[in-house]
């Protein structure tokens, strides 16, 4: 289930075409010089780095440190962002012939952020203590830092708590009229270079800005989205040896545009490996390198632990996701999940998989031997993650982040009361009560309008990010012509989308589970691209495929066929009775989980998806925890994987034995039994035979061995095979079609269950 949200409307710019105007419009740009600006990112639109709180403050400290020889240290964290503030600011700190030495904490012995040990360490080797990215709820470590006789500039980008350090300086996005609220660290880092050292000196290190820039997730927009496409141009020219080591082994070609899909899916999980898996000096080592062998060697071994780390988080996630088998989706609204030794690099990986999965804000936490867990959380929805985590902080022993993502420290003892009052603080935020999937479309299009031409308009919009999405289209009414599942274990699917007499390639990742499915007209969500493998070519990324009614398109074979399924397995396992309640129609639904609409026979699935447009529509099986209301087709009753709260059977009860079946995989769920629909009885008058059938079945089958002279369906066949294999006159084999005879004996037909069921009055 998704809220489909259109966040584009028609609007005109002059000079510019009808589609980049409406799109500009959507990113909050509404006249020519607005639009000059975002389509055209120039050096001039770049903001006085002293406009920062206490830059002026910052910059005299570390002048006079330069001039009186002192000694500082550039304390960063683990990630892009920490590791690109540390080697812009050692960059220009070499430069002025500040001598200073770089720390990057360990992420498994000492967790993020400052930490009272490190600071002890480093107030023998320096004057003058920086940070970059992190710091700004490090009360305590800098009053140390100070008592030991250290001067302190705190440089950070986090939300800032009621109690900040008392720094020397605290260069912070956050704090005054900065007009740039959404600096990342490097951001920061860039600035105070730039203070110290003029612009066109910090021009030269826009590439390390950029990358870290995009890798944070901050929105590129205004002046961040002018340091990012100066600095992607930056890095597609780069001189540093570490940068074009490390897009050699990303695949990107010397010379070649880097685009922020470069950097956030290639290039910054490989510079992160190093901090997740072993010590982000790995990483710092590389963007500082002047020898390229070296530099190549350190981008090998950044690879190489991006690979582990692919491994690592896909076990981490596995596991996660077992313990969520018993997630109650209906009634809470977040998911904390805890494991033994996680890697405390993935989890936060793992825990952006989850929220994106289930649309739950999401707290993943790795418990060590001494009973602390580290845990990192990701938001879903519009739910503030760090007003949530904060009310639940008096529970922490560290805590800190922002709206989105943050990162804790907490005791197991207190895991089971963080639960229940973060789930709580989380429904605080929802005014609905729920958190619905969103998917936002810049405008509905149809595949005649996906041209070269028209791609070329669009990605002028480009570098794309938060707040500059890649823009989205909906074309409705697609038929899928040629699908074939690709890529490792058929992940993703590749097929040719068809409106009309327009076709264009299309490509959807993580949805070769759908394979059957695309001869349906459906609508997508996409973007569009050009695929130049074989000269160019428009093509389609598909986010989102939205199947209408003809999804649940099926022949009358199709549905005896699951319905013979059902009862063979029902006979063969000899189901007892469960509970159903009876009812002539279906009730209004309140809420958007809980309930399945299970339908034998597509013209009721049909009349359903018409009367309740709303509900997700499935067919082949259901196994999904988020359990969005649903109306399920072109399945059997044992492909009901999911514990829904209500399950209608809507085409009405075959065997009072059936509900047992569905309570074999739904064990809680309440089973409601309309009257047994007219093309439900009239399947099951086409599956039965009668005495005389049986007794022409018993003959063929011993004179031939088959029933292949009889002109009935297969699944009469079918059906008269499974009788007379449980009246013992033959013995199924196991591939359910093939048989031996079984001595003759005088039996009459009602002795078998199928036979007595099916010749019930319908």
């Amino acid at each position: 289930m998704i809220h489909l949200i259109n966040r584009n409307k028609k609007f005109k710019i002059e000079g510019l075409p009808d589609i980049i105007a409406s799109l500009l419009y959507a990113r909050g740009i509404e006249n020519k010089e607005e639009a000059q600006a975002f389509l055209s990112p120039d050096a001039s639109c770049l903001h006085d780095p002293f406009l920062l709180n206490d830059m002026d403050k910052a910059v005299e400290i570390i002048n006079i440190a330069v001039r009186e020889r002192k000694r500082a240290v550039i304390y960063g964290d683990y990630d892009v962002d920490g590791i690109c503030a540390s080697a812009i600011l050692s960059e220009t700190f070499s430069s002025l012939g500040l001598k200073h030495i770089i720390y990057i904490p360990d992420r498994h012995e000492e967790g993020y952020g400052l930490n009272m040990q490190a600071v002890e360490q480093l107030a023998k080797q320096a004057d003058i203590f920086i940070s970059v990215d992190c710091g700004i709820t490090s009360v305590q470590e800098v009053a140390l830092a100070k008592k030991l006789g250290m001067q302190v500039i705190i440089t950070d980008h986090h939300t800032v708590p009621n109690e900040v350090p008392k720094a020397h300086a605290l260069v912070s996005s956050l704090i005054n009229n900065n007009p740039n609220k959404n600096l990342c660290g490097a951001g920061i880092a860039w600035k105070l270079s730039c203070a110290l050292k003029s612009l066109p000196y910090a021009m030269q290190q826009l590439d390390l800005c950029a990358l870290a820039t995009v890798a944070d997730m901050v929105p590129l927009l205004k002046e961040n989205r002018v340091i990012t496409a100066l600095g992607l141009k930056c890095l597609s020219k780069t001189q540093r040896l570490g940068l074009i080591a490390l897009k050699e082994v990303s695949n990107i070609a010397d010379n070649a545009q880097v685009s922020s899909s470069d950097v956030a899916f290639r290039l910054a999980p490989r510079l992160n490996a190093s901090g997740r898996l072993a010590s982000a000096k790995t990483a710092v080592a590389l963007l500082k390198s002047k020898h390229i062998a070296e530099a190549r060697e350190l981008a090998s071994e950044l690879n190489s632990l991006n690979a582990e780390r692919k491994q690592e988080e896909q076990s981490v996630l596995n596991q996660a996701k077992e313990s969520l088998k018993n997630l109650d989706s209906i009634d809470k609204k977040s998911i904390v999940v805890m494991g033994e030794q996680w890697n405390s690099g993935v989890i936060g990986l793992s825990a952006g998989r989850i929220a994106e999965h289930y649309s739950f804000p999401t707290v993943v936490l790795s418990c060590g031997e001494d009973g602390v867990c580290v845990g990192s959380a990701r938001s879903a929805g519009d739910v503030n993650l760090y007003m949530a985590l904060n009310q639940c902080k008096d529970l922490f022993l560290k805590f800190g982040g922002h709206e989105k993502a943050a990162g804790l420290s907490i005791k197991k003892e207190n895991v089971e009361e963080f639960c229940l009052r973060f789930d709580e603080a989380v429904k605080q935020q929802l005014p609905s009560g729920d958190i619905i999937p969103t998917v936002y479309y810049d405008a509905e299009i149809s595949l005649k309008d996906i041209t070269l031409e028209n791609i070329r308009l669009i990605n002028s919009l480009e570098p794309y990010g938060i707040g500059n999405p890649e823009p989205k289209f909906l074309a409705k009414d697609i038929e899928g012509v040629s699908p074939k599942a690709v890529g490792t274990g058929a992940k993703h699917l590749k097929y040719v989308l068809k409106q009309s007499n327009h076709m264009v390639d299309a490509i959807a990742f993580n949805k070769g589970h759908l394979l059957n499915n695309i001869a349906a007209k459906s609508d997508i969500v996409f973007t569009v691209s050009i695929n130049d493998y074989y000269g160019e070519k428009p093509q389609c990324q598909i986010d989102n495929i939205l199947f209408g009614e003809d999804i649940f398109s099926m022949s009358a074979y199709l549905e005896q066929e699951l319905i013979l399924k059902d009862l063979r397995t029902l006979t063969a396992n000899k189901y007892n009775r469960a509970d159903v309640c009876f009812i002539k129609q279906l009730p209004e639904f309140n809420g958007s989980r809980g309930n399945l609409l299970f339908c034998r026979c597509q013209d009721t699935a049909k009349q359903l998806a018409a009367k309740f447009p709303s509900m997700d529509k499935l067919i082949v099986s259901i196994d999904d925890r988020r359990l969005f209301n649903t109306i399920l087709a072109n399945a059997g009753a044992c492909d009901i994987k999911s514990p829904y709260r209500n399950v209608y059977l809507c085409d009405g009860l075959i065997t009072e034995s059936e509900a047992a079946l569905i309570k074999e995989n739904t064990a809680n769920a309440n089973i409601y039994a309309l009257p047994k629909s007219a093309h439900l009885k009239q399947n099951l008058l086409a599956l039965r035979c009668t005495v005389e059938d049986l007794r022409e079945a018993y003959v063929q089958a011993k004179n031939f061995n088959s029933l292949d002279n009889i002109p009935w369906t297969e699944n009469k066949k079918m059906l008269a095979l499974l009788v007379l294999d449980e009246l013992n006159l033959i013995k199924l084999k196991e591939d359910g079609a093939t048989f031996s005879m079984l001595p003759v004996k005088k039996i009459h037909p009602s002795q078998s269950m199928l036979f007595s069921l099916l010749n019930k009055e319908m």
